[in-house]
């Protein structure tokens, strides 16, 4: 494939990405991996109780790195109406991260932290090692590299700020703007030296939460749409059409500006937290250590996590509710850039838009996380401004009276909406 060399890992600020594609025979080993899966996502209590199991999302909770990622089944790759279906002798899993910090620290982590969760459920996998038996962490990591899949775009709605920043800041958000609406409401109106000891005790409680995250500026999101209440993941993958994977490559090529300047047309599609398109070549997909598997098409993976409405129970469901599905891949099919991809994907002339063409095409997850799942991006950025104005208000200069009340109305003039940041 040509095009210029794909970083790896792809990262936009502090915001990272990885994508590990792994194989596993059909049949009884595939079955035990689609268990343990189900497991895994099982409520803490049931997992500890009834299956001596830890809850996997309190697991990458722990870790504390991780914006969003999951496990998605790609089993035998969707079959589309006049495109040629992959070989059912194995089942394909695909594992997303979104995340902060280096790679290296990321995996050396992830083995320290989860290397029982790692062997539950990769352990079926084509060419897995005996890990974490006796040295075999070294071997686990060249497995890990042959099977990543450089990503050719990534986008990050705010990618200065780490997940502890955006806990950080949701907490500051809310705290900040209760004291505001109690302030405003207060009746008399307190005084200039009341008003200042309630304003150092609210910085004396979140001071620990004031850190150096960056807000992202207006240009590098779009606000989330009407009736969201958190946010969901969703993963697609559509065949090529053969022998024009180095188009692709041209075209993922052109989504890359100058990020501090173009963060993309992903920037411009309503409530899209993390984005990524990933080419799985035939190639190189399917080399494993010990074995060649072989993959009759290449695939374009998109795979992206955005604001949706979010049902009770949805944490059971397969995927995302396909009306919140339409309405992004309509979001999407307003940016020809982004539209350009899937022309060049088999059976693409079969659907008259893009929605009905990508529906068929999205595959279920087998266990995924969120690390704050109900923050819509308007909420997170919101609370990165908010921080941000809290911060420079009592780092910059020991604000009195007349600046609280300034920092107040600032507060309240917002609403729900993010500030304009520079």
């Amino acid at each position: 494939m040509t095009g210029r060399p794909t970083e790896f890992p792809r990262r936009v600020g502090r915001a990272c990405e990885v994508a590990l594609l792994t194989a596993t025979p059909a049949g009884r080993a595939w079955r035990q991996q689609r268990r343990k899966f189900w497991v895994a996502r099982r409520p803490r209590w049931l997992a500890q109780t009834a299956f001596k199991r830890r809850n996997l999302a309190r697991e990458l909770k722990r870790l504390d790195f991780i914006h969003a990622g999951g496990w998605y089944a790609l089993d035998r790759f969707p079959r589309l109406d006049g495109a040629i279906h992959e070989s059912g002798d194995y089942r394909w899993v695909v594992f997303l991260s979104n995340f902060n910090g280096g790679w290296h620290p990321y995996l050396d982590t992830f083995l320290e932290g989860f290397g029982h969760g790692i062997y539950s459920l990769w352990s079926r996998s084509i060419g897995f090692p005996f890990f974490p038996g006796p040295g075999s962490r070294y071997s686990l990591q060249s497995w890990v590299e042959t099977r990543v899949l450089p990503a050719g775009h990534f986008y990050a709605a705010y990618p200065g700020a780490t997940t502890h920043d955006v806990r950080a800041a949701l907490r500051v958000s809310r705290e900040l703007r209760a004291f505001a609406i109690e302030q405003s409401r207060a009746d008399p109106a307190p005084d200039d030296a009341t008003l200042t000891r309630a304003f150092e005790r609210l910085v004396a409680r979140l001071q620990h939460c004031l850190g150096a995250s960056e807000a992202p500026p207006e240009s590098w999101y779009s606000a989330s749409p009407p009736g969201v209440n958190g946010f969901t993941g969703v993963v697609s993958v559509a065949p090529i059409q053969p022998g024009r994977e180095d188009e692709v490559v041209e075209l993922l090529n052109a989504l890359d500006g100058v990020p501090a300047a173009t963060p993309g047309p992903f920037a411009q599609v309503s409530g899209t937290h993390f984005a990524r398109f990933v080419i799985i070549d035939r190639r190189k997909a399917g080399v494993h250590p010990r074995e060649q598997v072989v993959l009759r098409n290449s695939w374009l993976l998109f795979a992206a996590e955005f604001d949706a409405y979010i049902p009770p129970w949805e944490d059971d469901a397969a995927r995302a509710e396909d009306a919140e599905l339409l309405r992004y891949f309509g979001a999407i099919e307003g940016h020809a850039q982004l539209r350009g991809l899937w022309d060049l994907c088999q059976a693409r002339d079969r659907s008259p838009s893009l929605a009905e063409y990508l529906l068929p095409t999205v595959v279920p997850r087998l266990a995924d996380f969120r690390d704050v799942p109900d923050s819509t991006v308007t909420k997170v950025v919101r609370a990165l401004h908010h921080a941000q104005l809290l911060r420079q208000a009592v780092v910059d200069a020991r604000p009195d009276a007349m600046a609280i009340r300034a920092l107040i109305a600032n507060v309240l003039a917002t609403g729900h909406q993010p500030i304009s940041g520079g």
